[in-house]
């Protein structure tokens, strides 16, 4: 009994004479020197904004380039605008280990905890991923007039911010993969970092999920399927936006139609005066910033190999246009439209100069040797 009551002495007086500590105790909140700010939230959702504010944002500098800053502490939460290598930031926090909390025209926006490095963001605040969400809506609210009827119009879907799992997730169907890497995401035959690497997907690609392993999903991109790591995709759910590869498949065959009637020269390169079959396809791809071969039986080489039965619009088609046997030797290119035409410089007296032919023509079905995918 002696010892219960030196036990509450002992209390009493830590509490008379650290006021601020027992505060920060009832609160939920712990600020030691040893450690930074640490909010917790087993009895409520809001933090102690007091030790928040008093903890001074610190000036940082980015380490990479392309740096996404988001509105929230999410891959799925939208993309504002990126820094780049050796900008300067104000960081007020830490979200979960995982995020940066910093300050972009004077609106807290996200970046990931790998594009800074500096000790000094250790002494930082570190707030719940609910606390953020909590405070996101509450300013919303505080944006616009909500009413019962129509209170949903105006707040955001929190789970759907919330970072999906997709080994909890028994069909893939309503799910899709998007690339959240700037440098590109290598797409590989096997779900190993030493396996053969298929093709390389741009940022922000959009991908079908068929399969999933510890650390990598299987996905698939227009009929190639293959493998990339879990940790440079983020999983989302919904309707699959468009590719964008294909929009860029799409811009290369509108610009490539407006040299339809250009004629065929042998060796010429130029969209203008004249073209042959391999220049007219060097010439429209440069134009887009994509270095291929010069020549047909070259470019044959370049991308990787697709079937005939998943061509998508961008992609090279080869012919064997001199053995009348189709002995699988490359003579002729184009650069495949959809719907089974091409686009190419005919060097045919009935077609002469820059065209449009099918696929499915007796001569062109019966000459057809490989694609390839460039984009």
């Amino acid at each position: 009994m002696k010892l219960r009551y030196f036990a509450l002495l002992i209390i009493a007086v830590f509490m008379v004479f650290q006021p601020d500590i027992a505060a920060a105790l009832s609160k939920g909140v712990v600020n030691s020197p040893a450690s930074p700010v640490v909010t917790y939230f087993e009895n409520e959702l809001y933090a102690d904004e007091i030790e928040i504010k008093n903890s001074d944002p610190i000036e940082a500098y980015i380490n990479e380039d392309g740096v996404n800053v988001r509105n929230l502490p999410s891959h799925n939460s939208y993309i504002v605008t990126q820094l780049y290598l050796g900008d300067v930031v104000s960081v007020t926090a830490k979200v979960f280990e995982e995020w940066y909390e910093i300050v972009h025209n004077n609106e807290k926006a996200y970046i990931e905890i790998s594009a800074l490095e500096d000790e000094e963001l250790d002494e930082l605040p570190i707030l719940s991923f609910e606390y953020v969400l909590q405070r996101y809506e509450d300013m919303l609210l505080d944006d616009v007039e909500v009413t019962e009827d129509h209170n949903d119009e105006h707040l955001m879907d929190i789970e759907s911010l919330l970072p999906i799992d997709p080994v909890q997730v028994e069909d893939y169907s309503e799910l899709y993969a998007v690339v959240s890497t700037n440098s590109g995401l290598n797409l590989r035959a096997a779900p190993d970092i030493n396996s053969e690497i298929l093709t390389t997907l741009p940022e922000g690609e959009p991908l079908d999920i068929f399969e999933v392993n510890t650390g990598w999903i299987g996905v698939s991109f227009f009929g190639i399927r293959g493998y990339v790591s879990s940790d440079l995709i983020s999983i989302q759910s919904g309707i699959k936006p468009s590719s964008k590869a294909e929009s860029k498949g799409i811009a290369i065959i509108d610009y490539a139609k407006k040299f339809l009637g250009v004629p065929y020269v042998w060796g010429g390169t130029n969209l203008q005066m004249g073209v042959d079959c391999s220049g007219f396809v060097y010439s429209v791809m440069r134009n887009f910033g994509i270095n291929i071969n010069r020549n047909s039986r070259a470019q044959a080489l370049n991308g990787i190999e697709v079937d005939r039965s998943v061509l998508r619009i961008g992609d090279l088609v080869f012919f064997d246009t001199t053995s009348p046997s189709n002995n699988g030797s490359i003579s002729h290119v184009g650069i495949y439209m959809g719907g089974d035409r091409f686009i190419h410089s005919s060097s045919s007296s009935r077609t002469w100069g820059v065209t449009i032919s099918s696929l499915s023509e007796a001569y062109y079905n019966m000459r057809y040797v490989t694609a390839r995918r460039i984009l």
